[in-house]
């Protein structure tokens, strides 16, 4: 779970519920001066290797040297006399507290800038004049139209300009998350305080959420915490793994005082942004990207044109997909980069409900690292789906959303290996192209040990294929001075995973229950960089512009099958078309396919052979036309898994897709507690499901029956199943199903109908072939065979799906004549 990004909710009470799920048990804990050394500024003294987990031993920290020691031992010196005239209360009232804890964070942090005066690392770092205030107020941006956030307290850049002297409380001053105006400071470092740690983390963490908006690519938010009624302080660490804490701090304990100046005077010694995790090839409206170009230069600047995809979220994938513009201009060494001053806004998608998201968790709900929930687990992103693309207007909202604006930063080279190029971006002097990246933050595969598999692989043996990308190349995101930009470092290293790590997980959220220590989720940057644009099928004008390109996606689908991969993830949000069909190599089956499968027969099961199937799809593309003119592909491949590994003894079950498209088999099996080997006949349900999605969503037609059956198509397993029968079950003959459903879907409905029944039966012959197959080899069917099978009734799929297209075309045609 958690791949995709945070539902969108608008209270507070249940945005901090999401992040309480968003977290689960990935939480952990590290002593003070393994925590100083996290956040330290460093330099990296050993090789990369993204195969393997990174750890702190391949560093040299700032805050390891001799000299930073000395004004460690300065500043805990200056620091007990500051402290003496802090009056801290004793009742519960928490907002009694934010005055003594920004009294003694500003005490805190002025004995380190006094010991960094002269050190230009400091005066250059991004927490030069860094100070304390209350604030207690709402924010004046926010996330995904959620009510803005009220930090107890802020950290940023002379703060204490807005507040009175004596009790560093906020005059009148509004503050940003990100800030409209470049000369207002940011909120840098929000502090909560609470009574309990619970809900003090939740609360935490929707503070980095805001800040994780505001840089989607950085290495991690840092929130500070403090626990008023055990008087014990925290660091907390978020990332894309979940949340990386100090061990509790006591600020009454003098002893414990150098444990925390530790943690600041390494953070004041940070000398540029990277060293903050903030990547500095990129901000946000800009990416330097390489380029396979003999003529200079090496890198070229790429415009961030639009965000197609923002996944924000703390723990999880975070996919975000931007368009982008780039070009070599006539006079590199002259031309200044562009700047950009209106702010740039995530375009506005169809999300799932808040009620349908939480009745889904609801349904699959598991104790954590319980054998069934492992059995049961759904690697779901629950995707962003588009309905309607707009980009809001932020004179139109009361609270701001928070928004990227920039350049903001000098952009450094980004750093890559290995690279993976496909089609290489090589671009001609001014001259302008187009494209595409994504951005994501995938798990290490700890039995591969390499985290851009499948996704990159697949991209790299399939990006050029008919029905998909057109993909260039896909690369591990360095910092410029050999740091990935992993969360590696704030997790327990390899030595410690074998060992065993009960000792660093804090058990948060689950303290009276029983629960096995769970694996660290080790996530690494990966950027892809792609060259096709596409819009939503939602939004086709035709029924027959619809379904083809749904064939020429299907037929993306089928080549990466055909190496041996499977995409598990088809939704509407990764099937799209092209508003004009581009020139594509035409689709090419495998020569050696037939060779590998053999023949495959199973008695009355599966009375067919793959070189059956490859025949019958071969003539039916031959008379639909198709070759190398493509309208439609399918993109992502964050669920795609290898069939190589996929069929071992060792599989955990784990499910991928987003829930509304899913097949009915793979959806139900998420509450039961049973093995479940995801099939491709899952995926072809799947492409049914999109077909369906984007039939009855066209905007072409509005009515509340419509309205209805799209709210029972997005709701449960029952209630789409419901729906589709009255998709299905529509005349084109009845004025007043034309009245209330509208001619875009009633001219849908022949191929729907055909669709679900050949999916049906598709279905029930796999399951047969299961049985059969499980029969013949007393319970263990052999990976090769299994992927025999897989493959056998992926031509079969696409092959019916082609077939009814053929049959159905000159009513999908019929679309235009009745509609004028």
């Amino acid at each position: 779970m958690h791949e995709g990004h945070t539902p969108p909710t608008s209270h507070q009470t249940d945005l901090k519920k999401v992040m309480r799920a968003e977290l689960g048990d990935q939480t952990w804990q590290f002593p003070l001066d393994r925590i100083a050394r996290m956040l330290s500024a460093k330099k990296r003294n050993a090789p990369l290797d993204d195969k393997v987990i990174d750890h702190l031993g391949n560093y040299t920290c700032v805050s390891d040297s001799p000299g930073f020691m000395k004004k460690l031992k300065n500043a805990v010196m200056k620091l007990g006399p500051r402290l003496k005239d802090i009056q801290w209360p004793s009742g519960p009232d928490e907002r009694t507290f934010y005055t003594p804890l920004a009294q003694f964070l500003n005490a805190c942090v002025s004995v380190c800038k006094e010991e960094l005066t002269d050190d230009d690392r400091y005066t250059k770092g991004p927490f030069h004049d860094l100070e304390f205030i209350v604030y207690d107020k709402e924010t004046q941006d926010s996330v995904d139209g959620a009510s803005p956030v009220k930090p107890d307290l802020v950290g940023g850049k002379k703060f204490m300009a807005f507040a009175d002297s004596d009790d560093c409380k906020v005059k009148s001053a509004r503050l940003y998350w990100n800030p409209p105006d470049k000369n207002t400071s940011p909120i840098l470092l929000p502090v909560e305080v609470k009574d309990n740690w619970i809900e003090l983390v939740c609360q935490a963490a929707t503070y980095a959420r805001c800040l994780f908006s505001t840089s989607p690519l950085r290495q991690y938010s840092l929130v500070l915490g403090y626990n008023h009624k055990e008087s014990t302080f925290r660091f907390l660490i978020f990332h894309r793994g979940g949340l990386s804490a100090s061990l509790p701090l006591d600020l009454h304990d003098e002893d414990s005082h150098k444990s925390l100046l530790h943690v600041f005077l390494s953070l004041l010694s940070c000398s540029h942004a990277r060293d903050a995790g903030i990547a500095a090839w990129c901000n946000e409206r800009q990416f330097k990207l390489p380029v396979d170009n003999s003529d200079k230069p090496d890198y070229v600047v790429a415009n961030v044109d639009e965000i197609l995809h923002d996944g924000n979220c703390c723990r999880g994938r975070a996919n975000r997909v931007m368009g982008i513009s780039y070009g070599v201009p006539k006079d590199v060494s002259t031309s200044p980069l562009p700047m950009a001053t209106t702010p740039l806004f995530p375009v506005t998608q169809l999300r799932r409900s808040a009620r349908i998201a939480n009745a889904e968790a609801k349904k699959v709900e598991a104790p954590v690292n319980s054998k069934k929930s492992s059995r049961n687990q759904v690697d779901s992103r629950t995707r962003s789906e588009t309905k309607v693309s707009t980009i809001p207007d932020p004179s139109t909202l009361a609270i701001t959303p928070i928004a990227v604006y920039g350049p903001t930063r000098v952009l450094e080279d980004v750093k890559q290996e290995p690279m993976i190029l496909v089609k290489p971006l090589n671009p001609c002097r001014d001259e302008t192209s187009h494209g595409f990246i994504k951005a994501a933050w995938p798990k290490l595969d700890l039995g591969s040990g390499c985290s851009s598999i499948p996704e990159a692989q697949m991209l790299n043996v399939c990006g050029d294929k008919f029905g998909t990308s057109q993909h260039h190349y896909s690369f591990p995101a360095n910092h410029s001075h050999g740091i990935p930009t992993s969360n590696h470092i704030f997790l327990p290293t390899e030595t410690e995973l074998k060992k065993g790590v009960a000792e660093f997980h804090w058990n948060l959220f689950y303290p009276r229950q029983k629960h096995s220590t769970p694996s660290p989720e080790y996530r690494s940057l990966w950027i892809h960089v792609g060259k096709l644009i596409g819009t939503s099928l939602v939004s086709s004008p035709t029924p027959l512009v619809l379904f083809t390109a749904i064939l020429h996606a299907m037929l993306g689908w089928l080549a990466i099958c055909q190496e041996a991969l499977q995409h598990r993830d088809v939704s509407v949000g990764n099937v799209l078309r092209m508003e004009n069909p581009v020139e594509m190599p035409s689709f090419k089956f495998k020569s050696d396919i037939a060779d590998l499968m053999g023949t495959l027969s199973l008695s009355e099961t599966l009375p067919f052979t793959v070189t059956d199937q490859i025949a019958r799809l071969k003539s039916s593309l031959a008379e639909l036309k198709v070759n190398t003119r493509c309208s439609g592909f399918i993109i992502d491949g964050d669920m795609a898994i290898d069939w190589k590994t996929y069929f071992d003894a060792n599989h955990d079950g784990t499910r991928s897709g987003t829930p509304e498209f899913m097949s009915d088999r793979l959806r139900r099996s998420l509450r039961l507690p049973r093995a479940y080997v995801q099939s491709t006949v899952d995926d072809l349900a799947s492409f049914y499901y999109v077909g369906q999605w984007a039939a009855v969503f066209n905007p072409s037609h509005q009515s509340d029956l419509l309205e209805e059956l799209r709210n029972d198509i997005a709701g449960s397993v029952t209630s789409r199943e419901s729906a589709s029968s009255r998709t299905i079950n529509l005349s084109p003959k009845l004025f007043s199903d034309r009245q209330d459903y509208g001619l875009f879907l009633l001219c849908c409905k022949p191929t729907l109908a055909a669709w679900k029944n050949s999916i049906t039966s598709l279905d029930e012959r796999f399951q047969e072939a299961m049985q059969e197959l499980i029969a013949r080899s007393d319970g263990k069917i052999d990976p090769d065979t299994h992927r025999s099978l897989f493959l056998s009734f992926a031509y079969h799929g696409v092959a019916d799906f082609a077939q009814i297209l053929e049959r159905n075309g000159a009513s999908l045609a019929s679309y235009d004549k009745l509609a004028s």
